[in-house]
């Protein structure tokens, strides 16, 4: 038995109270309707902000009359910088297929990556002219990849990238809620998101962002969610909060071991597996990423 299940393919809602009270529609990032949601003239509320949230909130705020972001930890992103490939672009890769291809089977996890030799750390005078050109270019063509020692210089420099994209007239937003402040995380600790337009859309006037670390969400109504602090009235709400990573689409199918035992119960205190493939008591049950492999 082959468990190609997934890793994050069970979407999460968090049990907060009241879950099953909202009278209006509900969506998960992870589990979308193939057909498309238009959300023209609604009130929206989402909870998120994480990879999938960061895509989905663009493109909700160009829609929504009204779109409320309610966030626990910002994220760091990156322009996804997509469009049409230029034909110089197409032509590097193409005229030198054979030759890339075998550069990237000789690295770690087999994507081409050319690290910097230097610290991309400024020195007490300033910025020298030579880091400066490798981070521009890092940043344009190569989605601002920095030299890994160097997070928290990474950090600084991927705020002062993002502020230009936000108004700083606007006082309604809590400004670490933009993008990861000085205290935050540092850059790269986390896996780095990207996005169009995003912090862009909270200039919008229909676009509002509530901290969820100073007001958490207290409940679902049936006409929306309350926090400690305020209530909120939606005729949507997206949870963009996740999956249960690794184990959940495992342990939602009722798979016994030879002592009669569960999976789900083999597990209550966290999953042992060799390598991510098999599980003692499971004999001939083969997993495709699973947790402890080496991808996870």
């Amino acid at each position: 038995m082959i468990m190609a299940t997934g890793c994050l393919s069970a979407a999460r809602v968090p049990d907060f109270k009241g879950l099953g009270s909202f009278k209006g529609k509900t969506y998960h990032t992870g589990a979308w309707p193939h057909e498309g949601v238009d959300f023209t003239g609604m009130r929206v509320g989402i909870i998120g902000t994480g990879s999938s949230a960061i895509q989905a909130i663009p493109v909700i705020g160009e829609q929504a009359a009204d779109l409320t972001v309610f966030q626990r930890t910002p994220n760091f992103s990156i322009p996804s910088r997509n469009g049409p490939l230029p034909d110089s672009y197409e032509r590097q890769w193409k005229d030198k297929y054979a030759q890339l291809r075998a550069e990237a089977r000789d690295t770690r996890n087999g994507i081409i990556a050319y690290p910097n030799d230097f610290s991309a750390s400024p020195s007490p005078r300033g910025t020298p002219p030579h880091l400066r050109r490798a981070l521009g270019l890092r940043w344009h063509h190569l989605h601002g990849r920095l030299q890994r020692p160097d997070l928290q210089s990474g950090g600084e420099r991927h705020r002062r990238r993002v502020r230009p994209r936000q108004n700083p007239g606007n006082r309604q937003r809590p400004r670490h809620g933009r993008s990861p402040g000085a205290k935050g995380p540092p850059d790269r600790t986390k896996r780095i998101c990207v996005d169009t337009r995003y912090f862009e859309t909270y200039n919008r006037p229909n676009v509002h962002l509530v901290d969820v670390r100073r007001a958490p969400i207290a409940e679902i109504t049936p006409t929306g969610l309350r926090t400690e602090n305020a209530e909120y009235e939606f005729d949507a709400i997206v949870f963009a909060t996740g999956f249960d990573a690794m184990t959940g689409a495992l342990t939602a199918i009722d798979i016994h071991a030879t002592d009669g035992t569960t999976l789900k119960q083999k597990w209550e205190d966290g999953p042992r597996t060799y390598l991510g493939l098999m599980c003692a008591h499971f004999p001939n049950m083969f997993m495709v990423t699973g947790p402890g492999s080496p991808r996870c």
